[in-house]
């Protein structure tokens, strides 16, 4: 799994996609190159509950 392919899931708000990654150990702390962490990039509510 990829950093990159976590965070483009949690900025494009793929609720699926993160469950999967989330699944598969993927860091919730992780930032991207624009410094802001997994539950910070994401406007999505749904995702934002799952990463808590």
């Amino acid at each position: 799994m990829c950093d990159k392919e976590f965070m483009w899931a949690l900025k494009n708000g793929d609720l699926d996609e993160v469950k999967d990654y989330v699944a598969k150990g993927a860091d919730k702390t992780v930032k991207g190159p624009d410094g802001l962490t997994a539950f910070e990039a994401t406007d999505n509510q749904a995702i934002k509950a799952l990463l808590q």
